[in-house]
C-alpha cells in the first residue's frame, strides 16, 4: 500500500496526477468537504498537463467575462499544481486586446496555448449572470460552462457546467458566481483524481525533474506508466433502443436497452441545443438503469426549446462507446393564459376576483397582479396554490384593507409546477365602494329646556351602519364629536348633554345656541363627508324676579313682597334668607304660583332689631330656574327702652316706686320685678299701665330691690331698669 502512494505522488509531481495522495491536508479539505452537483467530462486517457493559459471567458459584458476567468485563476492556483499563463503574455503573443482574447475559438486558444508553451487552454463561456424574480424577490443565477483543450491535439480534455440559483436574496451576483466556480473547481478536483495519466511526452521518455527535486524523486515518477490503462480490445456498443418522451415540463425522460452481458460501468448522457450543436454531459446513469431524467439541475431546460439528446456507455476500462442516435424532444410550453377573469365592484375596501380553472397539465397556482393605472405597471400581490382554486379576494373580506371609491387593475397568469408562467390575461377592472352618502337633511328644533332634538333621514345606503353627532357651542365654536349612534334606522337623537335620564333636566346652557353636523359611518368604519351644518337654541331660562320688597321694624319678623314675572309658565318662587353678615343662605319659603296667592315671604320669630337679607329666583312649568334676584334687606322691630329715674316715696303708710317713661314709645304697661338675693327670692310682683306702682314694705330693718321694664303695644318688652334699694 505504501509503494503504490509512494508511485501515485511520484506520478502527480512529474506527470500530473494532479490531486492524487500528494495534496496538502488543507487543499485536499478545501476541495473535497463541497458537494459540488457540478458535471463534469474527463476524457478517459489524460495527458501531462503542468502548464495551462486561462483565457478570459465569453460572457454578456466583458468585465463580466474576465471577472469569472480571473476566479477560475484563483481556483486554479489554489490546487497548487499548475503553472499559469499570464494573461498580459497572451496579449503581447497576439498583440490584440483582451477582448480578443476572449472572442478566439477552441481551435486559435489552442494554437495560443501552443506558441505560450502550455500544455492546455481553458476557455469557457457565461451562460447565465442575472437575477430572477422568484416570489416577490430577486434571486442571483449563475450558469458557467468551461472546457479545458490540450495545445498539442485539440482534444478536449475535460469539460464541466454548472447552473445554479442562489439560496437566499441575500447573496449577491458575484457571490454567487464565485460559490458556482469553487463548485466547479472541486468536481473537476475530486473527478480528476480517479483519472489515469499518460506520462509527460519527451525525449528520453520520461518526465522532467522538478526544480529542486533530487535524483531519487526523478526516479520514483518514472513507474508513472504504470497506472495507464491497457488498451481493451474494443469499447462498448453504442446503446441501443434509445426512446424519449415529449412535451415534459423542463424535463425529458431517455430511456434504452440494457445488455444482458456488459462490462458497461456508467452511461453518460449529453444535451445540445442544436443538431450539430456543441452536446454537453449534464448527467451519468448507473449500468443497471436503462433511463434518465433530465430536469435541468446542471443546466436549466427553457420552455416551448428542442433539444438534442445522445447517450455513450463508458466501459470498466474506462473506454467509450459509439454515440447513440441522436433523441429529440421539445418541452412543453408555458401554460395557457387564464380565461374568464372577473372582478367585483361595490364592496367595501375588498374586490373578489373569479377565473376559470386552467386545463394545461402541471398547473398548480395563479399568480394575481395588480396596479392603481390601467397602463401599470402592474405588481405581483399573491400567488393562489392549486389549479382548481379559481377565486381571491383583494383586500381580505369585507371590510378589507384596499382604499375607499378607488379603482383597481388586475391581471392574472396560470403558474405550473417548473414555475412557468402563462401570458397574462387582460386587465379588467373593479371599484371600491365609495364613502356613504353625507346626511343632507339634518333639523335640529329650538325652545327645548337644556335640550335640544335631532331628526334626519336614514342613509339609503345599505352598509352604513352608523351615525356620528358633532355639536360646536355658539356662533364660532369647534365642532367635536359628542356621540356615535349604531343603528343606520335611526331617524332622530336628543342632545341632552350627556344627561341619560329624561327624568332630570339635561346639562345644556339654557337660551344656548348649539350647532350639529352628522357622518354616516359604513361597516368599515368609513364616514361621509359632513352635511350642511343646522343650529337650535335651548329655551332661555326665567328672568330674575323684580319689584322686590321687604318691610322692615316689624316685631320679630320680615316680609318680603315682589311682582310677578313676565313668563307665563312661572310655575313658583323661592325665597333664601339670612342674618345679615352670615355665610349661608336657607330657604325661607316656596311660593306655587296661583289666583289669590299674594307673591310675599313673611318669616317669623326673629331676633329683635337684627337685619336679615333676602333674594328670590323663578321657576317655570320645565323646572328652569332664573338667576337669584339681588339682596333685599330689612330689620325686625327694636325692644323699647327700658324706664328711667326710679325714686321711693312714702306718705304715711303709703309708699310707692316712680320712674320716668320712655320718650317717643307708646308703652302698653309696665312690670315690676323683685330683684331677690343670689338669683333667690325674686320675680315678677306686678304690673301697671302708668309710671307708679304701690310698695308694701316689710318689718322695720329689712330691705326690697326693684327692677321696672316697659312693654310696647306689640308686646316688645324692654330690658330691666337699673335697681333701686328700698330701706325700712
Amino acid at each position: 500500500m505504501r509503494i503504490r502512494t509512494l508511485m501515485a505522488c511520484a506520478a502527480g509531481i512529474a506527470g500530473m496526477v494532479w490531486l492524487a495522495g500528494c495534496a496538502t491536508d488543507g487543499v485536499e479539505a478545501y476541495f473535497s468537504e463541497v458537494d459540488p452537483k457540478t458535471n463534469v467530462f474527463v476524457a478517459p486517457s489524460v495527458p501531462y498537463v503542468e502548464k495551462i493559459a486561462i483565457m478570459p471567458f465569453k460572457a454578456p459584458t466583458e468585465l463580466i467575462g474576465t471577472s469569472v476567468s480571473d476566479m477560475f485563476v484563483t481556483e486554479m492556483l489554489r490546487m497548487s499544481r499548475f503553472q499559469l499563463v499570464e494573461r498580459s503574455q497572451m496579449a503581447n503573443v497576439l498583440n490584440e486586446s483582451e477582448l480578443a482574447l476572449a472572442g478566439l475559438s477552441e481551435s486559435k486558444a489552442a494554437e495560443v496555448g501552443n506558441m505560450l508553451g502550455a500544455d492546455a487552454v481553458l476557455v469557457g463561456t457565461v451562460d447565465e449572470y442575472n437575477n430572477i424574480a422568484r416570489r416577490g424577490h430577486s434571486i442571483p443565477v449563475v450558469g458557467i460552462s468551461v472546457r479545458m483543450i490540450d495545445c498539442k491535439s485539440g482534444r478536449v480534455l475535460c469539460s464541466m457546467d454548472l447552473a445554479k440559483r442562489a439560496s437566499s436574496s441575500d447573496i449577491t451576483l458575484p457571490e454567487q458566481a464565485r460559490l458556482v466556480v469553487h463548485n466547479m473547481a472541486a468536481g473537476l478536483y475530486q473527478k480528476w483524481k480517479r483519472v489515469r495519466m499518460q506520462p509527460r511526452p519527451s525525449a528520453s521518455s520520461s518526465p522532467p525533474q522538478a526544480p529542486g527535486s533530487s535524483s531519487a524523486t526523478a526516479a520514483a515518477a518514472a513507474p508513472a506508466a504504470a497506472f495507464s490503462s491497457p488498451t481493451p480490445s474494443a469499447p462498448p456498443p453504442a446503446p441501443a433502443g434509445v426512446k424519449i418522451s415529449d412535451m415534459g415540463l423542463r424535463e425529458a425522460t431517455l430511456t434504452w436497452n440494457i445488455p444482458k452481458d456488459s462490462s458497461i460501468a456508467r452511461y453518460r448522457i449529453e444535451r445540445a441545443d442544436k443538431p450539430d450543436g456543441i452536446f454537453i454531459g449534464i448527467g451519468e446513469a448507473a449500468p443497471s438503469r436503462g433511463t434518465f431524467t433530465d430536469k435541468g439541475s446542471s443546466l436549466p431546460l427553457r420552455d416551448s426549446t428542442t433539444y438534442y439528446y445522445r447517450i455513450t456507455a463508458i466501459g470498466a476500462s474506462g473506454l467509450q462507446s459509439p454515440y447513440s442516435d441522436t433523441q429529440e424532444t421539445m418541452t412543453a410550453p408555458p401554460p395557457s393564459p387564464v380565461t374568464g377573469l372577473t372582478a367585483e365592484s361595490g364592496l367595501i375596501r375588498s374586490i373578489p376576483l373569479t377565473w376559470a380553472e386552467g386545463r394545461d397539465t402541471g398547473v398548480n397556482g395563479y399568480v394575481i397582479l395588480r396596479s392603481e393605472n390601467a397602463m401599470g405597471p402592474f405588481a405581483e400581490i399573491e400567488t393562489v396554490k392549486g389549479s382548481s382554486t379559481t377565486r381571491y379576494t383583494d383586500g381580505g373580506r369585507e371590510p378589507g384593507k384596499l382604499k375607499d371609491g378607488m379603482t383597481y387593475h388586475y391581471r392574472i397568469r396560470a403558474v405550473n409546477e417548473v414555475d412557468a408562467v402563462s401570458e397574462d390575461h387582460p386587465p379588467v377592472s373593479a371599484t371600491t365602494r365609495p364613502p356613504p352618502p353625507a346626511v343632507t337633511d339634518l333639523l335640529a328644533k329650538d325652545g327645548y329646556p337644556r335640550e335640544i332634538p335631532l331628526s334626519w333621514e336614514p342613509s339609503t345606503d345599505s352598509k352604513v351602519t352608523a351615525y356620528a353627532i358633532f355639536r360646536a357651542e355658539g356662533p364660532h365654536g369647534n365642532m367635536a364629536e359628542i356621540e356615535i349612534l349604531e343603528d343606520r334606522a335611526t331617524a332622530s337623537w336628543t342632545d341632552r348633554g350627556g344627561e341619560r335620564n329624561p327624568a332630570n333636566l339635561g346639562r345644556l346652557k339654557d337660551g344656548a345656541l348649539y350647532r350639529y353636523q352628522i357622518q354616516a359611518i359604513n361597516l368599515g368604519d368609513t364616514r361621509s363627508a359632513f352635511g350642511p351644518e343646522v343650529g337650535a337654541t335651548t329655551k332661555p331660562a326665567p328672568q330674575t324676579p323684580a319689584g322686590i320688597t321687604i318691610a322692615s321694624g316689624l316685631p320679630r319678623k320680615t316680609r318680603v313682597r315682589w311682582e310677578p314675572n313676565p313668563e307665563s309658565d312661572i310655575t313658583g318662587y323661592l325665597v333664601e334668607g339670612r342674618e345679615a353678615g352670615a355665610w349661608k343662605f336657607r330657604e325661607v319659603a316656596r311660593i306655587q304660583v296661583a289666583e289669590g296667592v299674594p307673591l310675599e315671604a313673611i318669616q317669623e320669630s326673629l331676633a329683635d332689631n337684627t337685619t336679615y337679607e333676602y333674594r328670590i329666583k323663578a321657576q317655570d312649568k320645565d323646572r328652569l330656574e332664573s338667576e337669584w334676584s339681588a339682596c333685599v334687606r330689612g330689620t325686625t322691630k327694636p325692644l323699647p327702652p327700658a324706664p328711667t329715674g326710679l325714686k321711693f316715696t312714702r306718705d304715711g303708710e303709703q309708699a310707692a316706686v316712680s320712674w320716668t317713661p320712655p320718650e317717643n314709645t307708646e308703652i302698653r304697661e309696665y312690670r315690676i320685678w323683685k330683684k331677690g338675693m343670689l338669683g333667690m327670692g325674686g320675680g315678677r310682683i306686678g304690673e301697671t299701665d302708668s309710671p307708679a306702682f304701690p310698695v308694701k314694705l316689710a318689718e322695720p330693718g329689712s330691705r326690697i330691690s326693684i327692677q321696672i321694664t316697659a312693654v310696647d303695644g306689640d308686646g316688645l318688652e324692654s330690658e330691666r331698669s337699673e335697681t333701686l334699694e328700698i330701706r325700712r
